[in-house]
């Protein structure tokens, strides 16, 4: 079997894999994340993806000047890791379909509960995307697909929090 078709086995019916792109701002930035989402959208429709470095700048171009002044860095992350072990270094633009996701750091750090006893805390509180954080989930290796459950786990719960769904009468709680 070539790599050719070995890869069109594993692309879903549409014939595509997904990619997750990350665009992270820089501190100081208010651009509207809307707008920075639209801009790398339409610069990398028609692009292929280099696998060999997660840094999408090179494929983008650093010939957009609102990208220049409000972005820190976007990269591709979570490809799933069968279209890695194949050992290609690119995926046609015709095999991608983008997720791209926009965020901005917080730099404040942690902070200390004061509930604790004898002046010890009990638990330190980042508000999260967490520059202390960052790239953190990219150093985690399980088999590939814990990180996927881990995040739909964690979604569904944020989706029925935001919803009142009452714990009592339907248990999330369970793998």
């Amino acid at each position: 079997m070539t790599w050719n078709e070995d890869v069109f086995m594993r692309q879903d019916e549409e014939g595509k894999h997904d990619v997750h792109v990350e665009v992270c701002l820089k501190h100081n930035s208010n651009a509207n994340p809307a707008d920075i989402k639209a801009v790398v959208e339409g610069r990398l429709q028609g692009k292929n993806i280099w696998l060999h470095d997660c840094d999408l700048w090179g494929t983008i171009g650093r010939d957009d000047s609102v990208l220049n002044a409000n972005v820190q860095s976007i990269r591709w992350t979570d490809i799933d890791s069968e279209v890695l072990a194949l050992g290609s270094s690119v995926l046609l633009c015709f095999q991608v379909r983008l997720h791209v996701y926009v965020y901005q750091l917080n730099g404040e750090g942690g902070e200390d509960d004061d509930e604790g006893e004898e002046g010890v805390a009990s638990y330190r509180e980042w508000q999260l995307p967490a520059a202390d954080f960052e790239g953190q989930w990219d150093a985690l290796h399980y088999e590939s697909s814990i990180k996927k459950r881990l995040l739909k786990y964690a979604s569904t719960a944020l989706l029925f929090s935001d919803l009142g769904v009452n714990n009592q009468l339907i248990s999330w709680n369970r793998s």
